[in-house]
């Protein structure tokens, strides 16, 4: 599951899930997988993680560790 709440210029945009406002969760994703067409191996599998309001989230890693992999399936 991956909720969102957004705020911008003062306006609130709701998560599709309303627990995660109550709790200041900002993100919350669970059990994410990725796996491309062309490759048997994950690109990125059981990742889990939840960000808070004031949070600070700091992805690092070595090349082709699947970062840019992890911020492109948040965003989609």
């Amino acid at each position: 599951m991956i909720s969102f709440l957004y705020e911008i210029e003062n306006k609130v945009f709701f998560p599709r899930d309303i627990t995660s406002v109550m709790n200041d969760t900002i993100l919350d994703i669970k059990d994410l997988y990725v796996q491309y067409c062309d490759n048997e191996v994950p690109a990125i599998k059981d990742v889990s993680f939840k960000l808070k309001r004031n949070e600070v989230l700091v992805i690092f890693g070595e090349n082709g560790s699947g970062k840019s992999t992890l911020i492109r399936s948040i965003i989609k």
